[in-house]
């Protein structure tokens, strides 16, 4: 997975969020969550992978503790951030 496929999932996400209210992340939720995907995009463009993380991290608490626990794109978000978080560790050892 990509941060520009998450970005995609995450605003069609937001599609869906707009059109019912049950069952899917609040809008305010996932409009954060688009934004800090996008900041972490735009350090990752500049070979920033520490300020890649940096944006991720506030957004990995966000999808614990406010998020559904049946979202799956929550789920593969905090899976993107963990795998990018195992490599960061990897590549300073």
């Amino acid at each position: 997975m990509t941060l520009d496929r998450l970005i995609a999932s995450v605003e069609s996400e937001l599609d869906l969020a707009q059109d019912s209210s049950t069952g899917h992340v609040s809008a305010p939720l996932l409009e954060s969550a688009r934004q800090s995907l996008e900041s972490a995009q735009d350090q990752l463009a500049m070979g920033n992978t520490e300020g890649e993380l940096t944006q991720l991290a506030p957004l990995a608490h966000q999808i614990s503790d406010a998020w559904p626990y049946t979202s799956e794109l929550g789920a593969t978000i905090l899976g993107y951030i963990q795998e990018r978080r195992r490599r960061s560790i990897r590549s300073r050892s």
